[in-house]
């Protein structure tokens, strides 16, 4: 059903699985692919996720490689905010590792991408399995962002 509904929009879309109410999670760890600065949805969902740290207090981690990271971080000479962190990350072939990282109280975001897309990574067709499997206790996200080629209306 997920795959229908993606192959016949060019929309933002997240898909929340809860583990518990969004309201008592404390932390949220994005896990972002190498190359997803370059999808024309990167600052959506970015944004997004900035919004939701800054209304309901809770950390944010970025999990990305480092040239990703430079996109991620705050381009003015400000810092970012206390609660967002950011986390070198290469591991997409071993995505379950992240679990020793992981609190009763966290919630998983993965950013993925459309097959054949800059930001795709054949590790993203086996997260459904892992968020059964090895993450079925935490909440988690599936962020879509918009993909290249979309429509104004799509925004």
């Amino acid at each position: 059903m997920v795959t229908d509904v993606l192959s016949q929009s060019n929309v933002t879309t997240f898909i929340y699985s809860p583990a518990q109410p969004l309201s008592t999670i404390k932390r949220h760890l994005v896990i972002v692919p190498p190359g997803a600065e370059k999808e024309a949805g990167f600052q959506m969902w970015l944004q997004r996720i900035h919004q939701l740290a800054r209304n309901t207090g809770a950390k944010v981690a970025f999990f990305a490689s480092d040239a990703t990271l430079q996109h991620i971080r705050p381009r003015r000479e400000r810092k970012a905010p206390a609660n967002i962190g950011f986390v070198p990350f290469d591991r997409w072939d071993d995505l379950p590792s992240l679990e020793h990282d992981l609190r009763d109280d966290d919630c998983l975001w993965f950013v993925m991408s459309r097959r054949d897309r800059v930001s795709y990574h054949p590790a993203m067709s086996r997260i459904p399995g892992y968020l059964e499997q090895v993450f079925a206790g935490y909440s988690a996200v599936l962020v879509y962002p918009v993909q290249a080629g979309a429509t104004d209306r799509y925004l």
